[in-house]
């Protein structure tokens, strides 16, 4: 049997962050509660690069969707499925397990604004703040651990508009897990991030 430390999650940054969400939700509400203001929709395929202690890259594919509001706001939920690069070894009571396989999935909510939006370039600043799981596999897709997490991940960047439907976002930012159980040494996924956001929907014009 392997001994396994126990997971130490985070209760303080789960409830920053929940307090972050409600806080954004409030300031969405202001523009919800007014009828004059216009709604529109977005989907959005992302695709991020997050360099790994041992220089190798982690490729972070998500899916998001929600609703435009004001033309400033955009308020959705998005999901990400990470399979990572770095392969982990350990020493069982049986002899060394090596290249587990590791990764997360995340549920987050996406909230982005938007400055200038009637010009065709115009800065956008997001906001990722969610939770999921963590998990180590072996060669045979069985567990080894598995670990709930809180994630945070604010980005910046310029968003382009090259269609009346179509939007460009170039972002950067920071990822940071939180809760990791003691298996995955000294948080190999929090770091600064880059990638871009393909937005398609019906974008809120004058």
């Amino acid at each position: 049997m392997i001994n396994r430390p126990a997971a130490s999650f985070s209760w303080p940054l789960l409830l920053l962050a929940i307090f972050c969400s409600f806080t954004l939700l409030g300031q969405v509400e202001d523009y919800v509660s007014t009828p004059t203001k216009p709604f529109g929709w977005y989907g959005a395929i992302s695709y991020a690069v997050q360099p790994m202690p041992d220089d190798g890259l982690d490729f972070l594919p998500t899916l998001s969707g929600g609703l435009i509001i004001d033309k400033k706001w955009m308020v959705g939920i998005a999901i990400t499925q990470v399979n990572s690069e770095l392969r982990y070894t350990y020493q069982g009571n049986n002899g060394p397990l090596p290249g587990l396989e590791s990764g997360y999935s995340l549920a987050a909510l996406d909230v982005a604004y938007v400055l200038l939006p009637e010009n065709k370039a115009h800065p956008i600043f997001q906001m990722q703040i969610g939770g999921g799981e963590a998990w180590m596999k072996n060669s045979a897709g069985n567990d080894f651990t598995r670990s709930n997490v809180v994630a945070l991940h604010p980005k910046i960047g310029l968003q382009l508009e090259a269609a009346t439907w179509f939007r460009m976002d170039f972002m950067v930012g920071y990822q940071a897990l939180f809760g990791l159980n003691d298996y995955f040494s000294e948080n190999p996924y929090n770091g600064p991030v880059a990638g871009i956001n393909l937005r398609f929907g019906k974008f809120v014009k004058d």
